[in-house]
């Protein structure tokens, strides 16, 4: 997931079905979003970074848009929004 500030961010699925974004210069968790009832069992994130699908153990898949979201101009962090679920 890159970002447009020049760093990069990864998305992790969790067992308790969270999504956690990491700052990978910092090392640092950004962001969590409850996304699953169950287990998170698959995820994948468009090419362009600015959205992902997710599968659960609750048996829903979700898709997730991408947004960015600006503390000040050198902090740049990516923040998951869910816009459908099937």
């Amino acid at each position: 997931m890159p970002s447009h500030g020049g760093g990069a961010q990864i998305a992790v699925g969790t067992k308790s079905g969270e999504i956690l974004i990491y700052d990978l210069a910092s090392a640092s968790l950004v962001e969590t979003v409850k996304a699953h009832a169950g287990t998170l069992w698959s995820m994948h994130i468009r090419p362009d970074g600015h959205g992902l699908v997710t599968g659960g153990a609750d048996k829903d898949v979700k898709f997730w848009d991408i947004e960015e979201k600006r503390a000040n101009e050198d902090d740049v962090c990516r923040r998951a929004t869910n816009r459908i679920s099937a």
